[in-house]
């Protein structure tokens, strides 16, 4: 039924902790349009809480959150903590900058994956100029720290042809 609303039973589902019932109504959902008012956060706030890794990067996978000025600071500690690098760098990407500093002042030098790469040697790492530049301008970077096989932004940067960054990094 194309009336029905889906977003309540995630809602319950992410709040009870019932991984299977929220995966397949994010299945039935599938990709979010933009243009849909259905708003993932409380249930994203849920996953996270419960430790539903699955839902939680199903939910980033699918939504998108340039509509959503607001996002909880719990939700990026949880992506941090359980070095789920590739959705926090999603939500990064798409997020109002602004928004995130207040979790970049304490997590902008930790790894953020296995590999013990930072958010910056991440952004580096996925060719993503735009906010490698942002966080290059955040208070406190280090613009040397390595990941665990002794890179540094400036190697990672080069080697994925990110002028821009390499400019910055070099300044």
């Amino acid at each position: 039924n194309s009336n029905f609303d889906y977003s309540l039973v995630l809602f319950h589902a992410c709040f009870n902790g019932e991984t299977d019932v929220a995966l397949s109504v994010i299945n039935k959902i599938g990709v979010v349009n933009p243009n849909v008012n259905f708003n993932f956060i409380p249930s994203l706030f849920h996953a996270c809480n419960n430790r539903m890794d699955d839902v939680v990067e199903e939910i980033i996978n699918r939504y998108d959150f340039k509509n959503n000025k607001i996002i909880d600071t719990s939700i990026l500690v949880y992506l941090y903590e359980n070095k789920m690098g590739s959705s926090l760098l999603k939500l990064f990407d798409t997020l109002d900058f602004v928004n995130i500093l207040n979790f970049l002042s304490k997590y902008i030098n930790h790894p953020i994956d296995d590999q013990n790469n930072t958010i910056l040697i991440s952004a580096c790492a996925h060719s993503n100029n735009d906010l490698a530049i942002k966080l290059l301008e955040v208070n406190g970077i280090d613009y040397n720290k390595k990941n665990s096989n002794n890179t540094t932004p400036l190697i990672v940067a080069c080697a994925n042809g990110l002028i821009d960054v390499v400019k910055k990094l070099l300044m």
